[in-house]
C-alpha cells in the first residue's frame, strides 16, 4: 500500500470556479515540487500519493491542514474497521472517541450510517466510551468516489495557509539581513506573490552578505523554486551619507531609505514587480515613524507595502524563530552610519536639497523624489 497524504486548503475554497481551478493546479504543482509524489486533485482536496519529503507539506503556502490517511476500496463499515483497527488497538491514555464521517459519493452510505455502525465496530472491539462533545480521540472518515480515506485527528498536522506560491504577481523585497524583512517577505510570499530579494551591500561598512545568503537559503525552504536573491553594491552611497554632520546628519536613514527605494524601483522594472516590500514596523525607529515614512515614500513610483506595520518587536521576533530565521538574523551587524540623533519628522525640502547637494540623483538611480 502506498502511502498517502490528504491536503486541505482554506480560502481557495470559495474563490470562483475558474480561479478555485487555477488555484488548485498551481498548489498541487508546488506540491510536487517541494515534497515529491504524485498529487490528485478531489473535490475540495488534494490527495498526496508517495512524497519524498511529507512533513514538507507544513512549509507549502496554499495548505491548511494535511494528515497521513489509510485508503480504504469500499465505504463499508466492517472494511474501515478492519483498516484502522491495528492503529486503533496500539494508542494509549484513550478512553473516549467519536467518528465524524463526510460523504461527497452518493455510491457511500450516508454520514450518519458510517458514524453508527463503525462506532459500534470500535466500542465492541476495542471498549472505548463515546463521547461526541469532547472525546478523546475522533476517528475521521471522507467517503469520495476516489475511494474512502481515514485519519485520526492527531495524526492532522498544520500548513501555513495563505494561496499557493506565484498565483500573484512578483513583489521586489528589501532585505537587509536583521530579523524583520524576512518576515516581511514571507507574509508576502504567503499570499501568493513571487518575491524577489534586493540586499544593499555595505561593503567596509558592516557587509552582511553571508547573513543574507543563509536566510536566502533558509526561506527557499518555504518555496517551489530556489530564492531569486539580487545584490547590490551601496558602499558608495554610504560613504556620501556619512560626509553630512551638524543637524545634516540627522536626515541620513532618511536618505538612505530613499535610495534603497530608489534601487528597488530599478529592480522592479527589471524583473516585471508591481511593487516594493520592506520591513518596517511602525515607530520602531525613527525612520519608521509615519511622518519619515511619508517622506521616504515619496521616492518610489511603486507602491510600498510593510505586512508588518502593526506589529511589535517581541511578535516580529516569535515569528522569525517559529520560521526559521531567526538564529541566521542574529547575525546581522547594526550600520555605523546610522546618526544618534536621527530626525524625527523629516522635511521633504530639506531632503530634496541634500540629495541635490550630495549628488545622490546623479549616480543613475530613477526618479526625482518629488
Amino acid at each position: 500500500m502506498s502511502d498517502a497524504y490528504l491536503v486541505m486548503y482554506g480560502e481557495i475554497a470559495v474563490k470562483s470556479g475558474s480561479v478555485r481551478r487555477r488555484f488548485e493546479r498551481s498548489l498541487a504543482s508546488n506540491i510536487e515540487r517541494q515534497v515529491g509524489g504524485e498529487v490528485e486533485r478531489l473535490e475540495g482536496r488534494l490527495l498526496v500519493r508517495d512524497p519524498d519529503d511529507p512533513d514538507g507539506l507544513s512549509k507549502v503556502f496554499g495548505v491548511e491542514k494535511w494528515t497521513r490517511v489509510l485508503t480504504v476500496d469500499e465505504p463499508d463499515p466492517e472494511v474501515v474497521w478492519e483498516a484502522v483497527r491495528e492503529e486503533l488497538e496500539r494508542l494509549k491514555g484513550v478512553r473516549t472517541f467519536a467518528v465524524r464521517s463526510r460523504r461527497s459519493w452518493k455510491g457511500a452510505p450516508s454520514s450518519r450510517v458510517m458514524d453508527r455502525e463503525l462506532g459500534s465496530l470500535i466500542l465492541e472491539g476495542i471498549g472505548w466510551g463515546v463521547d461526541l462533545d469532547d472525546p478523546d480521540l475522533v476517528v475521521f472518515v471522507e467517503m469520495r468516489r476516489e475511494g474512502t480515506f481515514v485519519y485520526l485527528d492527531g495524526w492532522v498536522r498544520k500548513g501555513p495557509g495563505g494561496l499557493p506560491y506565484g498565483v500573484e504577481s512578483p513583489l521586489v523585497c528589501l532585505v537587509s539581513g536583521g530579523i524583520d524583512s524576512p518576515v516581511a517577505s514571507w507574509y508576502v510570499a504567503r499570499r501568493g506573490c513571487e518575491v524577489v530579494w534586493l540586499h544593499l551591500d555595505r561593503g567596509r561598512f558592516g557587509s552582511d552578505v553571508d547573513v543574507v545568503e543563509g536566510l536566502a537559503s533558509r526561506f527557499s525552504e518555504w518555496l517551489p523554486v530556489d530564492l531569486d536573491l539580487v545584490i547590490e553594491d551601496f558602499e558608495d552611497v554610504l560613504e556620501v551619507l556619512s560626509s553630512l554632520e551638524g543637524e545634516d546628519a540627522a536626515y541620513r536613514c532618511v536618505l538612505c531609505k530613499r535610495e534603497m527605494l530608489r534601487r528597488a524601483c530599478n529592480l522592479c522594472d527589471d524583473v516585471g514587480a508591481v511593487g516594493v516590500v520592506t520591513g518596517d514596523v511602525i515607530g520602531q525607529v525613527a525612520s519608521q515613524i509615519p511622518d519619515n515614512l511619508m517622506v521616504i515614500d515619496r521616492a518610489s513610483d511603486y507602491p510600498v507595502y510593510r505586512p508588518l506595520a502593526g506589529f511589535d518587536k517581541n511578535e516580529v521576533q516569535r515569528l522569525s524563530e517559529r520560521l526559521g530565521f531567526l538564529d541566521v538574523s542574529r547575525k546581522h551587524s547594526g550600520c555605523p552610519v546610522a546618526p544618534r540623533r536621527p530626525v524625527k519628522r523629516a522635511s521633504l525640502g530639506k531632503v530634496l536639497v541634500l540629495e541635490e547637494e550630495l549628488g545622490l540623483l546623479k549616480r543613475g538611480l530613477r526618479g526625482s523624489g518629488l
